[in-house]
């Protein structure tokens, strides 16, 4: 019976390990499969300009093109809870936002301070008439060396200019 009782918690801790495994991408890592292979590792990098810097946002997190470079960028208060793993995985708060037509998107510093700027990012979607506002808050973090983004959200009380009618 002692035996027996044994063989059951030691199937039960390997079940256990192998589903930790699964789930952290340990075995995908070692074969090369699944989900981890796609992961890329999450490391912060200075960035000096507080515009590349908002570019590079745009590109990385709103468009979900590097998920983990977005994480880099973002400040603790705007990760929030989540992980590096969490984002990279879409499991994130920010706004999402695939297809910008850059030749039109553009912004509008709107405040500034010691270490802050806010800017007002409009994009617009590819033969959208009107563009979609975002307020965009960047800092410069104190323990993360270099601009981050604080902020990122649709700007409600913008109202975009009618466009002008031609005169007859």
């Amino acid at each position: 019976m002692k035996a027996r009782l044994r063989w059951t918690w030691a199937a039960l801790l390997l079940l256990g390990l192998g589903a930790v495994a699964l789930d952290s991408g340990t075995v995908a890592a070692v074969f090369g499969t699944g989900r981890a292979a796609a992961v890329a590792p999450c490391s912060s990098r200075r960035v000096a300009d507080p515009y590349e810097t908002a570019l590079r946002f745009l590109a990385a997190g709103v468009q979900r093109r590097d998920l983990a470079a977005a994480y880099t960028l973002a400040t603790p208060s705007l990760r929030g809870r989540r992980t590096c793993a969490d984002w990279q995985h879409g499991r994130m708060t920010l706004a999402e936002f695939r297809d910008i037509d850059w030749s039109r998107a553009s912004y509008q510093t709107v405040a500034g301070g010691e270490g802050q700027v806010v800017l007002r990012v409009l994009l617009y979607r590819p033969g959208a008439a009107e563009p979609v506002p975002y307020l965009m808050e960047l800092q410069v973090e104190q323990s993360e060396s270099g601009w981050h983004v604080g902020y990122f959200a649709r700007d409600r009380w913008f109202k975009p200019r009618p466009a002008a009618t031609p005169a007859a």
